[in-house]
């Protein structure tokens, strides 16, 4: 039988609103909110990185320590995440992502988030949403098991992200010029996977992913409404 695999991003594709930064400052808000004081280096940090000083594998680690600290022991991490969910799901899932998930499961798709998010809150949110699997940016644990800032490798973002789902695809056993992989992004930087799968979404696309889309022949959804069409009707 056909493998068929639903690969789903996060940040505004399955969820209507970015996670990392929402994170950060949730985590503070219910620790230590004198952490939220640093909120202006922070904005300095993001504004350093979009005039490209450095990358997302140095400003990501530098959020943490900021906002949540340079060692999270990781029963609180868990309890942190599970938190964040509470506020996350279901009420930011989009209206047309939850339909094509519905849908892609009942026509017998494996769903596996692949984001960028850190996997310490990231496995949470899959969890709660019926993923089967989620591929996220892994950081460094301690010897005991504590999570740190620092990211395992890096980033789990444009050709990484590919990579990473090349890897699962392999250890699941999985043939990728054989199986029917689907993929929805709402973000150009996505490209790689979407050239992988026989099925790319383009999920509220601004301009540039709109051109791009109707060049690659992927599919334009919008997922701020439901049912979205994306899935098999």
């Amino acid at each position: 039988m056909q493998s068929r695999i639903a690969l789903y991003d996060l940040d505004r594709t399955a969820l209507a609103t970015p996670t990392f930064t929402s994170f950060l400052l949730f985590a503070a808000r219910r620790d230590a909110r004198w952490r939220l004081l640093l909120l202006p280096i922070w904005i300095l940090a993001m504004l350093a990185h979009a005039m490209k000083f450095y990358d997302r594998d140095v400003l990501k680690p530098l959020g943490i320590s900021l906002f949540i600290g340079r060692r999270i022991d990781q029963s609180h991490m868990q309890s942190l995440a599970s938190a964040f969910a509470d506020t996350r799901i279901p009420n930011d899932i989009q209206p047309g992502a939850l339909a094509a998930m519905q849908a892609d499961e009942a026509n017998g798709y494996t769903l596996v988030l692949a984001t960028a998010a850190p996997e310490f809150y990231a496995c949470e949110l899959g969890r709660r949403m019926g993923f089967q699997d989620v591929l996220a940016t892994r950081h460094c644990r301690a010897d005991n098991g504590d999570w740190l800032p620092a990211i395992l490798g890096t980033n789990c973002y444009r050709h990484e992200k590919r990579r990473r789902i090349d890897r699962w695809l392999v250890e699941a056993g999985v043939n990728s010029e054989e199986a029917d992989i689907r993929f929805y992004s709402d973000d150009l930087s996505d490209a790689p996977t979407l050239e992988l799968a026989n099925q790319g979404f383009a999920v509220n696309p601004n301009r540039k992913f709109a051109r791009a889309a109707d060049l690659a022949g992927w599919t334009i959804v919008d997922f701020r409404i439901g049912p979205s069409g994306a899935g098999e009707r």
